[in-house]
């Protein structure tokens, strides 16, 4: 089976490279802008420039998985026009030229007025982000042979512009600043490497449909934050507990909390907060 990772050199693509490169029978292929020296098949384009569907086509993929995302919220408020085309308009082309796509969607699809969200609840965002995120995902089912939307939401270290929510956290914290926990935005949040694992399970259960991969728990982004001091030793007094009303000019929805029934009677357990850390402390030893 042919697979090609796009956003391959992303906080997410990398750990999906770097799990499927390990699983037997599998042909890894990745693309990104930027050079990936792991990988032995790396396409090295631009999915704006309008040669690149042409590029991917000649791969032949049986299953694309799409890590490509602009998760800045401002930036997707003052370029909503590119962050359809992001999030919605490559991602349905790319969707037609192979046998499966894997799009990766978000829980900003939801306002946040009534969590826990189920797969088959109305999406109804509130900013431009969740708005091409749900665009994207009615265009991959229009156009799509066969396709997997995963809502979810994820942390992690050492993404593409460095600017992740734990590695700002991280950054702060280590350097003895205080940092601000919104006790009014609350999640269930999976890093990377549990997301990563969740979606080779359902390549290999040839899953179909729209699911959602969280995790097993809903906490604020303060006690988040908290955890994350926790987890790599620094005092949690630096955690201030604030509203984000008083930090944000565009709109959040307040709980995007997902219910995870239907990924967990599927068989998949890897959803703790606790391995989720550990993966973050690891990967600070790394570094």
């Amino acid at each position: 089976m042919k697979i090609l990772i796009l956003g391959s050199t992303g906080m997410l693509g990398k750990e999906v490279f770097r799990l499927l490169s390990n699983t037997g029978n599998l042909s890894i292929f990745t693309s990104a802008r930027s050079d990936m020296k792991d990988s032995k098949n790396h396409l090295k384009i631009d999915l704006l420039e309008s040669s690149s569907i042409e590029k991917i086509e000649n791969i032949c993929p049986d299953i694309v998985i799409y890590c490509v995302a602009n998760t800045s919220i401002e930036y997707c408020e003052k370029n909503p026009d590119i962050a359809k085309r992001i999030h919605g308009d490559i991602p349905s082309k790319i969707s037609s030229i192979c046998k499966k796509i894997f799009y990766i969607s978000t829980d900003s699809v939801f306002d946040g007025s009534n969590a826990p969200y189920r797969e088959s609840d109305k999406p109804a965002p509130v900013n431009s982000y969740g708005l091409s995120k749900v665009y994207g995902e009615e265009q991959i089912r229009k156009h799509a042979k066969d396709y997997v939307i995963i809502r979810t939401n994820i942390f992690g270290i050492q993404s593409s512009r460095g600017k992740s929510l734990t590695e700002w956290a991280i950054s702060n914290l280590q350097n003895g600043k205080s940092i601000n926990g919104f006790h009014d935005l609350k999640f269930n949040a999976l890093s990377v490497y549990q997301l990563a694992e969740a979606i080779n399970f359902l390549i290999g259960c040839n899953f179909s449909g729209t699911i959602n991969v969280a995790g097993d728990y809903s906490i604020s982004k303060y006690e988040f934050l908290n955890y994350i001091a926790n987890y790599i030793g620094i005092d949690e007094s630096l955690v201030i507990k604030s509203d984000s009303r008083d930090f944000f000019n565009v709109a959040r929805p307040k709980n995007t909390t997902l219910s995870i029934k239907n990924i967990k009677q599927l068989g998949f357990t890897n959803l703790k907060l606790k391995e989720g850390m550990e993966y973050i402390a690891n990967k600070i030893r790394e570094v």
